[in-house]
């Protein structure tokens, strides 16, 4: 239906019931439906005017399509979607091929493409095959399933070569099956592999993802590299609706991105994930992204994973934010998780895992549900399973529990803290703690040489290690030479419960200093 005439039509009923009467009349209004596509192309639906062209029906998309695969490129024009179109399921080729790139503005004025097949038995799978400084926004995709049998799958950009802006995408009911080659598959909801600078600003993917082997897999993007990558203001999956599933038989797999592959800088601000689970048969799972080697900002990003479901990885380092970061300065500010996370080896509420020089932040930070960790050298915390670097927390609450590590070093917060200085101010841990040794309500271990102090710090949940070694705020510590820590203005409240060293383990090789009001409650002894 026209728009301006519904507009119309919808003011003179109102007037009509103001004024006490509705017309006795039968309207059969017009419906806008669709432009069904059957395969076929036509040059006569693509129509230009100066530097603008416009799609005017569903032949008229094909003939672009194959304009782009025939080398042109659009570069410096843009591209308008006048209808709604309906693939109808009939398994389209994409826009440009492998080596062939779109370069200029697509407008999808808020139009949806509907029904949208692509199964290519190659790399560089979806709507735009290739892009190249490229901008794509406006437009609604509605039950896309995209199958790719190599690299770089997904529904709107398989690969950027160039800059990419993406802007007010929305995918609903996606499915995207990524294939793999040389040990990747780069697949994502929206883009598969952008090496260049990618630009994200509200858009949003639901619907689900496999792949029968790779690495790499993201909500929203497989792989980024470039620095001042940013993703704003997006989401996977919906709270309102039933939730995607990301599952990967491979690494690297998060929520809004698999990976971010340099030591560049990365922001995500304000996204959110709402998964029924996020899942790798390895290693490096998050609930936003699996693996990081850059400066990593993270800024009001909500994850929720259902209640049955997990952020989970078969072997190492899962995080409810992160599994994995390789660098420093990197911050995770004012977000919240809410989910059951587990893995092998080194799993956090936050952080999975954590190695650098300088100093990650994480501040007004909330943590809902379990940690489960499973083998020898376990580590599980309910912010971060195991750092190795410059650690500073503040304004944390975890909540729900249990934090479990089936062998040693878990803590309401860090399970594990190595060689490097650590500070701890205003956080509050609720959930019961376990380990077979070293479990703590803030920290399970403090290793030689880490500087950990703690200020206004409580913990509430019960302690419990079956070997030996628990304390309301530390488990086991092991301070030597002209190491020392301070714990000021804390509390412990909860039940600490070893058959020896319970309240705290603290081996001073040197004198150490452990100060003002360390309080512990209800300690038992096995």
């Amino acid at each position: 239906m026209n728009k301006t005439f519904k507009k119309a039509l919808a003011v003179l009923l109102a007037v009509f019931m103001v004024a006490g009467f509705v017309p006795f009349v039968d309207l059969e209004l017009p419906t806008a439906s669709a432009d069904t596509w059957g395969g076929g192309s036509s040059s006569s639906g693509l129509t230009q005017s100066g530097n603008s062209y416009y799609i005017n029906n569903a032949n008229g998309f094909e003939y672009f399509a194959q304009t782009v695969r025939n080398g042109t490129n659009y570069s410096g024009k843009t591209v308008y979607l006048n209808t709604d179109i309906n693939m109808n399921n009939v398994s389209f080729s994409g826009i440009g091929v492998k080596n062939r790139y779109f370069s200029g503005t697509f407008d999808g004025q808020n139009y949806t493409i509907s029904n949208l097949k692509i199964n290519i038995s190659d790399d560089r799978v979806g709507l735009f095959r290739n892009t190249e400084n490229a901008t794509i926004k406006n437009l609604k995709i509605n039950a896309a399933n995209i199958t790719g049998s190599k690299r770089g799958t997904a529904t709107i950009v398989g690969y950027a070569a160039g800059n990419l802006t993406v802007l007010g995408i929305t995918v609903t009911g996606g499915n995207v099956t990524g294939g793999w080659e040389d040990g990747n598959t780069f697949s994502g909801g929206l883009i598969g592999e952008c090496p260049a600078l990618l630009s994200m600003n509200s858009c949003r993917y639901y619907g689900n993802f496999t792949s029968n082997g790779g690495d790499n897999l993201g909500g929203l993007v497989g792989i980024a590299g470039a620095n001042g990558t940013t993703i704003s203001n997006s989401s996977f999956g919906s709270s309102s609706s039933s939730n995607g599933t990301l599952s990967l038989k491979g690494r690297n797999v998060g929520g809004i991105v698999g990976c971010f592959s340099t030591d560049k800088t990365i922001n995500i601000n304000n996204c959110q994930v709402y998964a029924s689970s996020i899942t790798a048969t390895r290693s490096y799972v998050g609930g936003v992204i699996g693996k990081s080697f850059g400066f990593t900002k993270i800024s009001g990003c909500t994850v929720n994973v259902q209640a049955n479901g997990y952020i989970s990885a078969g072997a190492d380092d899962a995080g409810g934010i992160i599994g994995w970061l390789e660098d420093d300065a990197s911050s995770i500010t004012n977000s919240s998780v809410k989910a059951n996370v587990k893995a092998a080896r080194m799993c956090g509420g936050a952080l999975g895992y954590f190695s650098g020089d300088n100093t990650v932040t994480v501040s007004n930070f909330t943590f809902n549900g379990s940690v489960y960790s499973a083998e020898d050298k376990c580590r599980a915390g309910g912010v971060i399973g195991h750092t190795n670097g410059h650690l500073v927390l503040s304004d944390i609450v975890v909540m729900g529990g249990p934090i479990v590590s089936a062998k040693s070093d878990a803590g309401g917060l860090v399970g594990y803290v190595d060689d490097d200085d650590c500070t701890f101010t205003n956080c509050v841990n609720t959930a019961n703690v376990t380990a077979a040794a070293c479990a703590g309500g803030i920290v399970g271990f403090c290793g030689t040489g880490a500087v950990s102090n703690f200020s206004r710090c409580i913990n509430y949940g019960k302690i419990t290690s079956s070997g030996n070694m628990a304390g309301g705020i530390m488990g086991c510590c092991d301070w030597g030479g002209n190491t020392y820590g301070v714990i000021s203005e804390s509390a412990n409240f909860g039940e600490v419960i070893t058959p020896s060293h319970a309240g705290g383990y603290v081996e001073l090789k040197s004198p150490g200093i452990l100060s003002a009001r360390l309080k512990y409650q209800g300690i038992k002894m096995l």
